[in-house]
């Protein structure tokens, strides 16, 4: 940047619990890393032990210690002291915290992250005064910003978008790899068609359509099908899900992995022959991101976030969500489909890489 500004990113976690926002977190402060030397960054549950300063140093973190109303107080000293020229808040929880440094720094520029569901129907006094003040807002889709214009009455001109990107530190390029021990893990056959779908099994996370698909099992020509559920599940959903599987008498097919960790995450992908996330509140959606660079087909929902992430269609099918017979149709046709488009993964990286997410971010902060 021609004129470095001081930057600070007030965020709830990016390193000491999993899930996307953490994941746009951790890619966002190291685009920070890589745009500016002077950023600042304040969480209110990661400790110090929990940065990976891959993403970046430990020089200027200020994280959680003692109890939560201490480390809010003793956050909001440091960014007063911070005198930031701009201010990203990473979710619309913090936005108390935030008003409080607009008051006293009017000067600052406050920038709020949207991704989905932490943003949509919030109805106390203190969010929407944060969201009726507040400088810019960054939405990852189209989706969560026409949603947030129409619910609070939002100008346009307050938005910009900024889509996720692919963690720098996970390799989603290498080549096919053997997959005997993956396959031998949950006794898959050789000649067995697997379709993925990467989510936390939980009833708050079941807009993501994973029990549309199981319904959809009993519809497929191609019958010699398994269905990889990969992520944490708690026991209460399991049942739930595999109980519709038995109704459709599809039991047999349905794989539960568990938690996915990340070395073993593209090999999972790579296993697939198919990833399906057919959700409809989803605000933007990594893993479809992360599915294409594995060079894996993607069918997703056109009714959500989901759509961006595939480029309206470009990198991927869609369908609608609540159709098992659509979602039936299109793994079929992936199924039957022997030409893979080896050019999806570039033209998605092109989009949505690192490298241009970096980009995109320095060019906001300099556009103000």
């Amino acid at each position: 940047m021609h004129d470095p500004k001081k930057i600070s990113f007030l965020y709830l976690s990016a390193f000491s619990t999993k899930g996307g926002i953490e994941r746009f977190n951790q890619a966002f402060i190291y685009a920070l890393n890589k745009n500016t030397e002077k950023v600042t960054l304040f969480s209110l549950y990661d400790k110090l032990e929990d940065l990976d300063v891959r993403y970046s140093n430990n020089a200027n973190f200020s994280g959680f210690f003692k109890f939560r109303v201490l480390t809010a107080i003793n956050i909001l000293i440091k960014m007063l002291l911070s005198k930031a020229d701009v201010l990203f808040v990473g979710h619309l929880n913090l936005a108390s915290l935030a008003l409080v440094i607009q008051a006293f720094r009017p000067t600052t520029r406050i920038i709020l992250i949207g991704h989905g569901i932490d943003v949509w129907d919030q109805s106390s006094f203190i969010k929407k005064r944060f969201l009726d003040n507040v400088n810019q807002i960054w939405t990852v889709s189209s989706f969560t910003r026409d949603r947030m214009i129409e619910e609070y009455g939002l100008t346009p001109d307050k938005f910009r978008l900024f889509p996720n990107t692919l963690d720098p530190y996970i390799d989603f390029s290498t080549k096919k790899q053997q997959f005997s021990s993956l396959k031998d893990r949950y006794a898959i056959q050789e000649d067995t068609k697997v379709v993925l779908t990467v989510c936390r099994i939980s009833s708050s996370e079941a807009y993501k359509g994973y029990d549309r698909v199981v319904k959809a099992l009993s519809l497929l020509k191609t019958q010699n099908v398994c269905y990889l559920l990969a992520g944490k599940y708690d026991e209460i959903e399991k049942k739930r899900v595999l109980g519709i599987a038995k109704k459709y008498k599809v039991a047999d097919k349905l794989i539960f992995t568990s938690f996915i960790p990340d070395e073993e995450l593209t090999a999972h992908y790579k296993l697939a022959d198919v990833f399906i996330m057919p959700s409809v509140n989803e605000g933007f959606g990594i893993v479809f991101l992360e599915a294409i660079a594995c060079g894996v087909r993607v069918i997703a929902g056109n009714k959500d976030g989901s759509k961006d992430a595939l480029a309206n269609g470009e990198l991927g099918l869609l369908i609608n969500p609540l159709s098992e017979e659509e979602i039936a149709n299109a793994l079929d046709q992936v199924f039957s489909e022997q030409v893979v488009d080896e050019s999806l993964s570039k033209r998605m990286l092109d989009k949505f890489g690192m490298e241009a997410f970096v980009e995109r971010q320095k060019k906001y902060i300099e556009e103000g």
